[in-house]
Formats: structure tokens, sequence, C-alpha cells
């Protein structure tokens, strides 16, 4: 939750696409940020009680990311793509989420290094193959990444598949074989396999349900028509798999909980596209959270556990509650330092994807997260 990324603020970009991203955010950092400032005062782990709210986060990433690849991938297919095409579009995606991962990659292997050693682990997480066909490291190195390489997979994997079969097959029957394989594969792959989360390969679904709303979007869907009912009905859908669910079989539960809740964010998109300004108030915080989301969400975990919570929450070093400041203050400070200093320059310098100007439609603002990522 890959998940996270966006251009520089201007006048495409949309406010509820950002309060989406707020609110994607905000859901991750309480669900880590409770965990830890529990513990720091000596309460009983609260964190069970945010896990649904951290994953669903995470899956509004996921959501939010496919329907904005899925509005790019359109615009090329709207024309004979070329691999040219997917060379740019993977440029682009690149330049947007890898400079921040790989500079923090370096600090935590250089400050932070994981328990089983730089050369054992660096490779995976370069190549972001930290997850792609094993778990994570077992000392939850770099943990929030899992997210992001499910993303990166995501851009790679379907992209490829959507110029390879609109190519072969044409625009709609490409788009639409493509949406079934990477809809029901891992499904698939979850019903055979039992510890699947976190898995690239078992959650590229989350993201596909994006790109289906994509095309719904592009066929003038009655879910565009009547947002607020679609956002009723996704609303409805999380708090359905909040509350748990009729009682299923351990494998069918996992499954349809994790369907039911990314298929309820996507319902909540259209209502989010309705949201276009709002008072100065509200709009500046929600377009600087959703602008720096990115940032907070690679950074967040790290400050909390190694640069706050060990040597000064655990050490007793400083007051708690100036650490609780500390560990909530500083992810921001660090990710407005990378929005202005390091994201937005590299931002400029992408190349255009000109199939939108060849075809005429616009491009929406492209989203991550990359999320849980």
């Amino acid at each position: 939750m890959p998940l996270l990324s966006a251009p520089p603020p201007g006048r495409d970009r949309i406010l509820g696409l950002d309060l989406a991203r707020a609110v994607a955010i905000a859901m991750v950092a309480i669900d880590h940020m409770s965990g830890h400032f529990a513990a720091w005062f000596g309460y009983r782990d609260l964190s069970p009680m945010w896990d649904f709210a951290g994953d669903t986060g995470v899956e509004l990433f996921f959501a939010l990311s496919g329907f904005l690849i899925g509005r790019i991938l359109l615009d090329i297919l709207d024309r004979r793509p070329g691999w040219r095409d997917f060379a740019v579009f993977l440029t682009r995606r690149a330049m947007r989420t890898l400079p921040l991962y790989f500079l923090w990659l370096a600090v935590l292997l250089g400050l932070f290094p994981p328990a089983d050693g730089v050369a054992a682990t660096g490779p995976r997480y370069a190549t972001l193959t930290q997850n792609l066909i094993a778990p994570m490291p077992a000392d939850n190195f770099f943990a929030v990444t899992w997210s992001l390489a499910v993303e990166e997979w995501f851009y790679l994997l379907f992209g490829f598949a959507a110029i390879f079969l609109g190519r072969r097959f044409g625009r709609t029957r490409g788009l639409a074989i493509g949406l079934a394989l990477f809809l029901l594969a891992p499904v698939v792959f979850r019903l055979a396999c039992e510890d699947w989360r976190g898995l690239v390969p078992f959650r590229l679904d989350e993201i596909a349900y994006g790109v289906l709303l994509a095309v719904l979007h592009r066929s003038a869907s009655p879910l565009f028509r009547h947002p607020w009912l679609s956002l009723a009905g996704g609303l409805a859908l999380i708090g359905f798999a909040a509350a748990g669910m009729p009682p299923l079989p351990a494998a069918w539960y996992a499954l349809s909980v994790c369907e039911v809740s990314v298929i309820g964010c996507a319902l909540c998109l259209p209502a989010a596209l309705m949201l276009r300004d709002a008072p100065a108030w509200f709009a500046g915080p929600v377009r600087w959270l959703g602008t720096r989301s990115y940032a907070i969400y690679i950074v967040h975990v790290t400050v909390l556990a190694d640069i706050v919570g060990k040597p000064l929450a655990e050490t007793g070093l400083l007051p708690l509650p100036l650490c609780v400041a500390l560990a909530i203050a500083l992810p921001a400070g660090l990710a407005e330092l990378s929005w202005r200093f390091l994201e937005t320059p590299i931002l400029r310098l992408r190349p255009r994807q000109d199939a939108a100007a060849r075809t005429g439609h616009s491009v929406l603002p492209a989203g991550i997260v990359s999320a849980p990522g």
C-alpha cells in the first residue's frame, strides 16, 4: 500500500483522491502506532483493535492505485500500443516510487541492518523480491515494503499483460482476459495455500479491482452516476468485513474478508472523485497529507521502532509524552523533506506518457502505495 504515489500539486489534482490517500495513511499509521505506544506506557497491546483498520488502509491504497494505473493503461490501449508505451509507463512508475525506497533501504542497511545480515537480505530488497515467493524476513526488516513489492510487480506483470493481450486480441478482449487472469488466479492461489498473507502472487487481485473500477468509469457505469449509493455500499461492505462476517472455514474466512474489504474500498472511490475542492482549512491539510503519504508510509515504522522506540522510549532517555510527539512529528518532517527535495524534483524529470495526448483522453494523477501497499 504502493499504493501511494502522486504528482506535484496542480490544477489536475482531485481533492477526493487526496482525501482517500490521507484516510488510508492515517489508518495504517494509527494501527502501527497504537501497538508501540501501548508497549511504551506498559498497557495491554491495543494493536489488535486496529489491525483491521491498518489492513483496510492498505486495501484502500491498492484500490486507488489500481484505479489510477488502470486509467493510464486504458489511455495507452486506446491506440494499438507499442512497447515504447510500456517502457515509458514503467519508467514513470519507477521514478515515482523507487528513489525514496532505495534511499531509505540504504539508510536501514547501514544504520539498522537486518538480523540475517546485509549480504543475505539486501539483494532481496534491491530486486523487490522480499516477498515474491518467500515470506518477509522474520525480524520484520523494512516490513512495510511488502505492499510496495505487490504494487511494483503488478505494474510490471499487469502492464505487460495489458500491452501484450491488447496487441494480440484487441483492446476490449485483451483487457478482459488480463483482468480475469489477475482477479481469479490469486483467489485460486489463496484457496490452495494456507500461509498466503503478504506474498505478491496472492495479493495482485486487490489492485486489479481498482483497474476494473477504471474500466467501469470509462464505460459510464451506474456506480459513477450514483456515487453516493456506491459509497454507502462500499462502507457497508467494509463494516461487514470488520464485524467478522458469518462463520466460515478458516481458509474461506480469510479469503472472503480480504475480497469484501477491498471491493468496499473500491466502491468508495466514485464518491471521492466528486470532491474537487473545499475550504482552505480542510483542503490544505488533506492535500499535504495526500502528497506526503508515500514518504510517511515508507519511514514511519523505522521512526517508531528504531529511531524513537528502542533508543529513547524503551530506555527512558526521554519522557514518554515527548517520545510520542517525536514519533508523530518526525515522519511528517522527513516526508516534507522527501517531497520537496527528492520526490518533486524527480517527478519533474519523468518522460511524458504521450498516449493520452494522442488519444485525446486525460490522464488522472497516478497514485500506489503501494501500500500495506
